[in-house]
């Protein structure tokens, strides 16, 4: 006789109500349902879902710091009044946001965007003039002047494809990124070797970002977070070990 846990998930597999779990088998995978209501992590990730728009601004006495590039609004009080940050992006299909200052008067405050560990040439641009902060990798780039109604904050981040290790352990098993996005194929379930033979485009049905393979149209790679329920892609493929 099958175990209880056995006999419980058939009789419930008509029920299948809550949200898919990735799948991440370098052979390729599938988004599906997860076959019991609630395992272990499913509470903890709504809770995270739920926590998101308190992660996108942090300030503190004297700092307002952007830390997800996401469209979104803030109001910062202070002693003055509120200061407001209206941020306009489709990043990450763009590589670029741009902040806007809807203010009642000037104030004097320090803006401070996070740089991304992977994007070491980010560039800020005040009102069109390039700005000599100090963006590095992994730390805040910090913008300090009198800010005045009107001002226009425009941040790039350039994105550029490479291959992140799934793990320490087995660096030759690895995904293709662009800047933040995992990238994946649904045309075959072998991902691109060669990385200068994948190049950018436009999605000819929704605009959205995809690559294509230079020598095979039909070799594709879209985002992840792109791919619909139940359809085949590949995400980890396994490159020859370095001798």
């Amino acid at each position: 006789m099958d175990p209880w846990w056995v006999q419980w998930r058939v009789s419930h597999r008509g029920s299948r109500k809550n949200f898919y779990y990735a799948d991440y088998r370098s052979g390729g995978g599938r988004k599906e349902y997860f076959p019991e209501n609630w395992p272990c992590c499913s509470g903890t990730y709504i809770q995270d879902v739920a926590d998101y728009h308190n992660l996108i601004y942090f300030k503190n006495a004297d700092s307002l710091y952007v830390n997800l590039i996401v469209p979104s609004e803030v109001a910062w009080q202070r002693k003055n009044g509120a200061i407001r940050l209206r941020q306009e992006t489709s990043y990450p299909e763009q590589d670029t946001t741009r902040l806007r200052l809807p203010m009642d008067r000037p104030e004097q405050f320090a803006l401070c965007i996070r740089v991304p560990g992977w994007a070491p040439k980010l560039v800020i641009r005040v009102n069109g003039a390039e700005t000599s902060a100090l963006a590095k990798p992994g730390t805040w780039a910090r913008i300090g002047q009198l800010c005045k109604n009107g001002d226009e904050i425009v941040v790039h981040i350039p994105m550029e494809l490479r291959n992140i290790p799934v793990d320490k352990q087995h660096p030759e098993r690895v995904a293709t990124v662009y800047g933040p996005v995992v990238m994946v194929t649904q045309t075959q379930l072998v991902l691109p070797k060669v990385m200068s033979n994948i190049v950018p485009e436009k999605n000819e049905a929704d605009g959205s970002l995809m690559f294509r393979a230079r020598t095979d149209r039909s070799t594709t790679l879209i985002p992840f977070y792109r791919v619909p329920y139940g359809t085949p892609y590949a995400m980890y493929t396994d490159q020859p070990k370095k001798t």
